[in-house]
């Protein structure tokens, strides 16, 4: 699989708390505003004024040479100075970074050091741009893309090869930050981040929409029990999620709770479904869950096994084909599908 991530926001109401448990925010401001790009919500890194340096960062990923990550970008305000904009890091540490200068122009950097020319073209202030960036990070043969769809279509503003893309000599990523200086502001939406290791969704995407749905009715497994009330969906459906005064739980191992998503009418191909599930544990001794998808009357089990904390986390799987029919996802096959959770320890 190459789909690692993915997030359109819409889940994180008022930021918060989600914000916190999906991303690695390191003490740095950032939040979620309506509307989005189409409609919902976006985050909104550095509103003007702020006095840090601020930053949307991932580093709950794999370690892998290549990465990309692909994303909308809106400038409220741009830097009039040289500002990295999208960091790749391999613990801890930046290996490369893509920046851009006074004139708005684009360029590549081993944290710092300048790799190949600025870009020839540039950006304008309020006008939603998608951003694609490759890096495969190597000692002597790397090589760093920037590729940016606007309306006129998608190309390459920047291709480096045959570099020196590792700051630290390792050949590995496994963290990206988007940064903003303090007094500046950005809009994002819509983002992926993938790595090269899988046979599909290994390289751009091409612009995308992350569409979010949330539970609107109660499904064939309902084997859990509900807070108060009797509906089950319910109790799982808000934004921004609740912890303690709406839930669902069990102590029972092999109990299932499964929901009816909202529909979706995509507009183009489905390239992976992302679920977002919110849980924890209540007494001590290990706990363990995993998604439980339904469809064509078979619950069938996820494939990554979650271990629950006694604080509320975020926990993702991504799955890039329908585990129904081991095929792309179609949207009748995604709205027939039900959602949720299983406890198998």
């Amino acid at each position: 699989m190459s789909l690692e991530f993915m997030d359109g926001f819409d889940h994180m109401q008022g930021g918060g708390r989600d914000v916190v448990r999906k991303w690695d925010t390191n003490a740095t401001w950032w939040g979620t505003q309506s509307p989005g790009r189409f409609g919902g919500l976006l985050a909104q890194i550095g509103p003007g004024g702020t006095s840090t340096s601020l930053s949307l960062k991932q580093g709950q990923l794999s370690a892998v040479a290549t990465r990309v990550i692909g994303f909308a970008f809106y400038y409220v305000n741009v830097p009039t100075t040289d500002t990295v904009l999208v960091e790749f890091f391999h613990l801890g540490t930046s290996q490369v970074d893509l920046r851009f200068n006074s004139a708005k122009q684009f360029f590549f950097t081993r944290n710092g050091t300048v790799l190949g020319s600025p870009s020839t073209q540039n950006v304008v202030v309020n006008t939603w741009y998608y951003f694609e960036v490759l890096a495969t990070i190597n000692p002597s043969a790397g090589v760093l893309t920037f590729r940016v769809t606007t309306p006129a279509g998608a190309m390459n503003w920047l291709n480096v090869t045959g570099v020196n893309s590792s700051a630290t000599g390792s050949s590995l990523t496994d963290g990206i930050a988007i940064r903003m200086p303090s007094g500046y502001e950005a809009w994002i939406d819509d983002l992926y981040i993938l790595n090269t290791s899988g046979t599909r969704n290994n390289a751009f995407l091409g612009e995308c929409r992350i569409m979010t749905v949330f539970p609107f009715q109660d499904g064939f497994n309902l084997q859990w029990t509900t807070s108060s009330g009797t509906n089950h969906w319910d109790r799982v459906s808000e934004n921004p999620g609740d912890d303690d005064s709406t839930y669902n739980s069990t102590a029972t191992v092999g109990n299932i709770d499964t929901y009816d998503m909202a529909n979706i009418t995509p507009p183009g191909a489905i390239l992976g479904v992302q679920t977002v599930l919110t849980a924890r544990k209540d007494d001590p001794g290990a706990r363990q869950m995993i998604v439980e998808t339904r469809s064509g009357g078979v619950n069938r089990d996820g494939v990554v096994t979650q271990s629950l904390n006694s604080n509320y986390l975020i926990f993702r799987e991504i799955m890039e084909t329908d585990p129904a029919t081991s095929a792309p996802w179609t949207a009748s096959g995604l709205n027939a599908t039900e959602f949720g959770a299983k406890l198998t320890a």
